[in-house]
């Protein structure tokens, strides 16, 4: 799914977004920096989803992001993580969904790392940096977008 599909106005588009010492990248440019955790329209209730920024675009100078979520992991395989409970990892399929959701940049939690552990399933893990992320939000005048 293409991003005309969800906005309707004239967007900008940007490689690059830098939230004071944080950078969001969409996946073509920086694979690392396009890897988010964010709460599904807003909702710090349901928890964090894990996705992939595939375009960063400005509508009436509001950035947000198009994401494509990471797909569950549905298969019969024992989970090899949980074995160490203090490496905070969860199971993901290695695919990503094919739809893009919107997502504003409040609703970001974090990255995250993936691992492929094999070619079906994927190894997520938060590289948290909350008070960073929501320190800059709340001074939203430090927004800076670095243009292609």
């Amino acid at each position: 799914m293409d991003l005309q599909h969800f906005v309707k106005k004239k967007v900008t588009l940007h490689a690059y977004l830098k939230l004071g010492h944080v950078t969001f990248a969409r996946s073509s440019t920086h694979l690392g920096d396009s890897l988010i955790y964010f709460y599904a329209d807003g909702i710090r209730s349901l928890g964090p989803v894990p996705g992939c920024i595939k375009y960063i675009f400005e509508v009436d100078g509001i950035s947000s992001f198009a994401v494509q979520c990471q797909l569950p992991f549905h298969g019969s395989l024992v989970n090899p993580i949980q074995y160490y409970p203090h490496f905070l990892a969860d199971l993901y399929s290695a695919e990503l969904s094919p739809n893009l959701e919107v997502v504003k940049v409040e609703w970001v939690m974090c990255h995250f790392a993936r691992v492929a552990l094999t070619s079906e399933f994927v190894a997520v893990l938060s590289l948290s940096l909350v008070g960073e992320i929501y320190f800059h939000l709340i001074n939203a005048s430090r927004l800076t977008v670095l243009k292609d």
